[in-house]
């Protein structure tokens, strides 16, 4: 009975240690993860600025739903990303492929949870404001309405102190509808932040840079 015991023990030792052993990463694991990232890149990349130019220089339903979709797809497999990006985080690497490792770790802005539709939700955000801020008119009057290519002429080009400040106005006014739609987008990219194992978006921004998060706020 013992030796039956015994016997049962060592296997079980031993597939428990061949199975830790499958998940072990090595930097052939890290070489593969980056070759797909950049193959992904190659093929999406082109698609998705495309997609973008189109939503910014012909801001319409159809243009908006299109970036959007893309936006959400593309944010969701970036965190996914960044996810896997960590797994490799106690390798000893080259400083180059450190470097990748944390540019898809950290390469954020603004991320997607980890949740199809808070990350849907967040994508449709970004495009209607972006549609909001391209398509935006502020009018002084009835007859005296200024877009923002026109705010941005008389700023490059006008040293009138009153027209700068007419210009600079109306260009705030622009944004003020956008107040709650940038709240909810900023809850939704905490969300994700946390989700990358941030303490916030903060931590997130923070992190881009050679010195500790706490140092900023001394």
């Amino acid at each position: 009975m013992n030796k039956l015991f015994i016997l049962v023990i060592t296997i079980f030792i031993t597939v428990s240690c061949s199975t830790n052993d499958s998940k072990v990463k090595t930097i052939s694991d890290v070489e593969s993860f980056l070759e797909k990232v950049e193959q992904e890149d190659k093929t999406l990349g082109p698609v998705i600025s495309s997609a973008y130019w189109i939503s910014s220089n012909f801001i319409t339903y159809d243009s908006q739903k299109i970036v959007a979709d893309f936006g959400k797809r593309y944010s969701l497999m970036s965190v996914e990303r960044a996810n896997e990006a960590a797994t490799f985080d106690d390798l000893d690497l080259p400083e180059d492929m450190r470097r990748k490792l944390d540019l898809i770790k950290g390469g954020f802005v603004m991320p997607a949870p980890l949740d199809d539709t808070l990350a849907g939700e967040l994508a449709s955000i970004e495009s209607e404001l972006g549609a909001m801020y391209g398509l935006g008119e502020h009018c002084f009057s009835e007859n005296d309405c200024y877009d923002l290519e026109a705010f941005e002429e008389i700023i490059d080009s006008s040293r009138n102190p009153d027209e700068l400040l007419k210009a600079w106005t109306g260009w705030r006014e622009i944004g003020k509808p956008m107040k709650d739609k940038y709240m909810r987008m900023v809850e939704i990219g905490d969300l994700g932040a946390r989700d990358l194992g941030y303490d916030g978006l903060t931590d997130l921004w923070f992190s881009k840079y050679d010195m500790p998060a706490e140092k900023f706020l001394d």
